[in-house]
């Protein structure tokens, strides 16, 4: 059946060099979605970017999240 089959072609292609393209493709993948994830400071920033600043404690919190 479908392990005979198989088995008949597993001289031809090494399992180890199959198996590393498979893991070196799914590892690359979950890379590149990994690094469009939005990290938490950078939303943070365009947020306070775009808040107007109405009193003074609100100011002051602008400051705190620059600085830090």
């Amino acid at each position: 059946m479908f392990s005979d089959y198989c088995n008949k072609f597993s001289g031809l292609v090494p399992v180890g060099f199959v198996l590393g393209f498979f893991v070196t493709m799914v590892v690359g993948r979950w890379w590149d979605q990994f690094n469009t994830i939005p990290w938490p400071a950078n939303v943070a920033l365009l947020v306070s970017a775009n808040i107007q600043v109405t009193c003074r404690l609100t100011e002051l919190w602008s400051y705190v999240r620059l600085y830090t």
